[in-house]
C-alpha cells in the first residue's frame, strides 16, 4: 500500500483528536503550507507557524508515520502542521467533487518530473544541474567534492577537511528552528564520506571520520539540538563509518588503540564509546593490550573516594576512566578485577549497591551481604532506600526476618506514603507478617494525621491525611478514604481519585467535587485547563441524572456561561457539548 492509500481527513482527525485537527485545518484554510512536495512515496512540505517547521509523512507497515519539527511534533505527537500538509496534499490530489480512485489514478508529479528527465540530452541536464548549484549550496558543496576527489589521495582529504570546517561553523549561534538547515549541511558531508568507503578510500575516511567527529563534537557547544537530537545521530554515523573504514583497512593495531583511547577519554560525546568492546575485531590482542596498558597508567592517577569526602563537582574525565576500567574488567570476566574498579569510589551509598548487586549477579551471596551491610553502616544517616531494600531482600532470602522488617519499617516510619507503604505489604507478606505491620502503620499514620490536625501548613508540607487516602483507596476502602478525607488537606489530583471512586455508590458525593475541580480548572486559563474542565463536566451530567436533578445540570452549564463568558475558547469547547 501507499501513502495515499491511507490519507483521508478521516485518519487525519483520528491520528491528531478533534482539537488538534481543527488547528490544523487553520493552518491549511490560511496556506501556512508551502513547498508541498510528494517523492517516492514521501510527503514533505514547509509550515509558516511561530516559526517555519518541516513536516514528513510516509507509509510503513499498513500505517502512516510522521515528523514534524515543531516542538510538538518532536514529542512523538501528530501536530496540527502534519494536519495541515495532508490536508493540502489531499486538497491538490483530489479533483474538485472527485473521489479517491480518481485521485490515484491522477499523476504522479514527482514521476511527472522523472520520465521528463529521463528524455532530456546529457548536454541539457549538465547545464540544468550547475545552475541549481548556483542557488543550491548542499548540492554545491557535494558537486565541489566530487570534483577534488579525482585529484588524488592527499587533495581528497584537504577538500573534505575544508568542506567539514565550512559545514560545521555556525556563525555564532544555531536555534533550534534553524537545525534542520544546519544538519543538512552536515548529512551532505557525511553522505560524500560514506562514498569514499564505496569507492576504495577507506584509509582517508579513518583520518577525515576522526577530524569531523571532533569538529561536531566543537560546534555542539553552538547549536540547540533539544528537539531533533541531530547532532547526536550524526556524531553516531560518522562513528559508524570510521569503524567500518577501520575495518576494511585494518591499521596497525597498537597506533589505532592509541588513538581509539585518547578520543574515548576526553570526547565530550559518545561517537567512540566502549571502543575496547566495539573494535575488539580490529585491536585483536595487540591492540587491546596497548588500549588496557594506557589505561591502567591513566587510572593510576585517580584518586580513592571515600564517603568522608566531597563529591564535589562533576569530573567527566574521572567518570570516562572509569568506564573504561568497568569495561577492560567485565571482558576479562574478573568479578575481583571489577569490585577493584568499583571500590575506588566509596562515596556514596549506591557505590555499595553497585558492588552487592555484582556478587548477588556472579552467585557469591556472602559478599553481597558483606558489601550492602558495610553501605548501610558507612550512610547509617543518609542510607538509600534501594541499598536498605536491597539488604532486606538478603535478610528474607536468609529467613532473617525481623532484620530484614526493621530495615522496611523504618523506611515506611520516616516517610509514610503510599509507595512506602506497597514496600511494608511486599516485604511484610513475604515473611507472613502483614496483618501485624498493617496494623502498626495504619495506627503510626492516624497518629501523625491527628498531629497536623488544626495547624497551619506551608504549601509544600507532606499531607499525612493525603497519605492515608491514597493508601485506603489502595486497599479499596473508600469509606475510609472518604472518612481520611475530612481529617485534612488533600491536594486537587487526590480529590478527583475520591470522586471517581465514590461516583458509583455515593454520587451525591462525588458532584460537589467535580463542581469546585472544574471551577479551579477554568480558572487556570489556559487551553489545557478547559479541556480538563470538559472532561469533569463529562462526568458531572450523568450523575445528576442520577441523583433525578438533570434540570441542576442545565443551570450549571448556564452559570458557567455567565461566570466565564470572557473565556473564549472555553465557551467554543461548551459549544459542542
Amino acid at each position: 500500500m501507499m501513502l495515499a492509500d491511507h490519507l483521508s481527513p478521516a485518519v487525519l482527525e483520528k491520528l491528531a483528536d478533534q482539537a488538534v485537527f481543527a488547528r490544523g485545518e487553520d493552518y491549511f484554510k490560511s496556506d501556512s503550507v508551502s513547498r508541498l512536495k510528494m517523492a517516492d512515496d514521501v510527503l514533505t512540505a514547509r509550515v509558516a507557524g511561530s516559526y517555519s517547521y518541516a513536516v514528513k509523512l510516509w507509509e510503513e507497515e499498513g500505517g502512516i508515520e510522521y515528523e514534524c519539527s515543531c516542538p510538538h511534533g518532536a514529542e512523538g505527537n501528530f501536530c496540527k502542521h502534519c494536519v495541515a500538509v495532508g490536508l493540502a496534499w489531499l486538497a491538490e490530489s483530489m479533483p474538485a467533487g472527485g473521489t479517491k480512485s480518481a485521485m490515484q489514478k491522477k499523476s504522479n508529479p514527482w514521476k511527472e518530473i522523472t520520465d521528463f528527465v529521463g528524455l532530456q540530452d546529457a548536454t541539457t541536464l549538465a547545464a540544468w544541474l550547475l545552475e541549481a548549484a548556483k542557488h543550491d549550496d548542499v548540492l554545491y558543496e557535494n558537486l565541489l567534492l566530487k570534483a577534488r576527489r579525482t585529484a588524488g589521495p592527499a587533495s581528497t582529504i584537504k577538500a573534505f577537511r575544508a568542506a567539514i570546517d565550512r559545514a560545521v561553523k555556525t556563525g555564532g549561534y544555531v536555534d533550534w528552528n534553524e537545525m534542520l538547515t544546519y544538519a543538512a549541511g552536515l548529512e551532505n558531508i557525511a553522505d560524500s564520506l560514506a562514498e569514499l568507503l564505496q569507492q576504495g578510500q577507506a584509509a582517508a575516511l579513518i583520518d577525515l571520520a576522526e577530524y569531523a567527529i571532533t569538529r561536531v563534537e566543537a560546534a555542539c557547544e553552538y547549536v540547540d539540538d533539544s528537539n531533533g537530537g541531530e547532532m547526536t545521530d550524526m556524531l553516531e554515523r560518522l562513528g559508524e563509518l570510521h569503524y567500518q573504514a577501520c575495518l576494511v583497512t585494518r591499521p596497525d593495531p597498537a597506533e589505532l588503540a592509541e588513538r581509539l583511547f585518547k578520543y574515548e577519554l576526553s570526547a565530550e560525546y559518545d561517537a567512540f564509546h566502549d571502543c575496547l568492546r566495539r573494535y575488539a575485531e580490529v585491536l585483536g590482542n595487540e591492540g587491546a593490550a596497548r588500549y588496557t596498558q594506557l589505561a591502567e597508567e591513566e587510572w593510576r592517577k585517580i584518586e580513592p573516594r571515600t564517603q568522608e569526602e566531597k563529591r564535589g563537582e562533576y569530573d567527566s574525565r574521572r567518570w570516562r576512566i572509569t568506564h573504561m576500567m568497568e569495561r577492560i574488567a567485565e571482558l576479562s570476566g574478573d568479578v575481583e578485577a571489577l569490585v577493584a574498579v568499583k571500590s575506588r569510589d566509596l562515596s556514596s551509598a549506591l557505590r555499595y549497591l553497585d558492588i552487592a548487586e555484582i556478587y548477588r549477579k556472579h552467585r557469591q551471596r556472602d559478599q553481597a551481604l558483606e558489601w550492602a551491610e558495610r553501605g548501610v553502616k558507612a550512610f547509617s544517616n543518609q542510607t538509600d532506600s534501594r541499598l536498605l531494600d536491597f539488604l532486606a531482600e538478603e535478610y528474607l532470602r536468609r529467613k532473617r526476618n525481623d532484620e530484614a522488617m526493621r530495615l522496611i519499617w523504618v523506611q515506611f516510619a520516616e516517610r509514610p506514603c503510599l509507595g512506602n507503604y506497597q514496600k511494608l505489604h511486599q516485604f511484610a507478606g513475604k515473611a507472613s507478617l502483614w496483618p501485624t505491620f498493617r496494623q502498626q502503620a495504619l495506627v503510626h499514620l492516624d497518629r501523625l494525621v491527628g498531629s497536623q490536625s488544626g495547624k497551619r501548613q506551608s504549601p509544600y508540607y507532606f499531607s499525612h491525611a493525603g497519605a492515608l487516602v491514597e493508601i485506603h483507596l489502595w486497599e479499596k476502602n473508600t469509606e475510609a478514604a472518604w472518612e481520611a478525607a475530612s481529617r485534612g488537606n488533600i491536594s486537587d489530583p487526590l480529590w478527583l481519585k475520591l470522586a471517581i471512586a465514590r461516583e458509583g455508590n455515593h454520587p451525591g458525593d462525588a458532584v460537589p467535587i467535580y463542581r469546585r475541580l472544574i471551577e479551579t480548572a477554568v480558572g487556570h486559563t489556559n487551553n489545557s485547563a478547559y479541556d480538563e474542565a470538559i472532561q469533569l463536566i463529562k462526568r458531572l451530567k450523568p450523575l445528576l441524572v442520577r441523583l433525578n436533578s438533570p434540570a441542576d445540570f442545565g443551570q450549571y452549564i448556564a452559570l458557567l456561561r455567565t461566570q466565564y463568558k470572557a473565556k473564549r475558547n472555553f465557551m467554543k469547547l461548551l459549544d459542542k457539548l
